[in-house]
């Protein structure tokens, strides 16, 4: 946050920066919204693990950014590729002989160390991420079954992860999700220059039915009347 903070003070498009991410996921949203405010020359990659599995587990390759940006405007191919229609995983590659990876029938995640010499060999770890596993002979077949040519340099295995399976709320019989809202924030310049990016979303327990959102604001602004309708309005009209 603090480094943000300074971008009045400098013009960070001057600089070739490059962001290695993760501990969270983010939509292409938040991806373009940087690109388009703060790096001119440099990339954002993310990586998925943990501290006991490894960082990085798995990463980003410009083959799984690619397909990701395919599944973004056709709805056939995150039908054939994911879980969920409503909500787009994050997409990755990894090593298979450094990982066995599956998931169960509750489609978490499960992680097998390969590497011998590790100070602590994980067997069937289950950090409750839901997701899973697409071959790369999987994937380039669902690919060209849609007419779909994108260039897979790196013959490892797919992995998409959704993330934790307790931030969605329900709300009459449809199921929201956190990056659900992070899209719409960052879709919307109008939001995300005003906000930090944190926020909790929530159902009031005497009104079902009452879906609420509440957003951090950046240093210096207040809330007005004017600034939570529209974002209500914006909000409303994405979701």
């Amino acid at each position: 946050k603090w480094l943000f903070e300074s971008t009045n003070k400098i013009n960070w498009k001057d600089y070739k920066i490059s962001l290695l991410l993760g501990g969270e996921g983010f939509t292409s949203s938040f991806r373009d919204y940087m690109y388009e405010k703060y790096i001119n020359q440099g990339i954002i990659i993310s990586a998925y693990g943990t501290s006991d599995l490894g960082i990085p587990c798995a990463s980003e390759t410009s083959a799984s950014l690619e397909i990701i940006k395919n599944v973004e405007k056709n709805e056939e191919l995150k039908k054939a590729l994911f879980l969920k229609d409503s909500q787009t995983p994050m997409l990755f590659q990894y090593n298979p002989t450094s990982y066995h990876i599956y998931s169960n029938k509750d489609n978490e995640l499960i992680f097998t160390m390969l590497n011998l010499d590790a100070n602590q060999p994980l067997v069937k770890y289950n950090i409750h991420d839901l997701g899973g596993v697409i071959s790369y002979n999987q994937m380039k077949e669902i690919l060209q079954k849609g007419n779909i040519n994108i260039s897979m340099p790196f013959k490892f295995p797919f992995l998409y992860v959704y993330g934790r399976s307790t931030g969605e709320v329900k709300i009459c019989g449809m199921l929201i999700y956190p990056d659900n809202i992070k899209d719409v924030i960052y879709k919307n310049r109008e939001i995300a220059d005003k906000v930090t990016g944190v926020f909790k979303m929530y159902t009031i327990e005497k009104l079902k039915s009452q879906f609420c959102i509440d957003m951090e604001l950046k240093k210096g602004l207040k809330s007005t009347n004017f600034l939570r309708k529209r974002m209500e309005t914006l909000l409303e009209e994405s979701l």
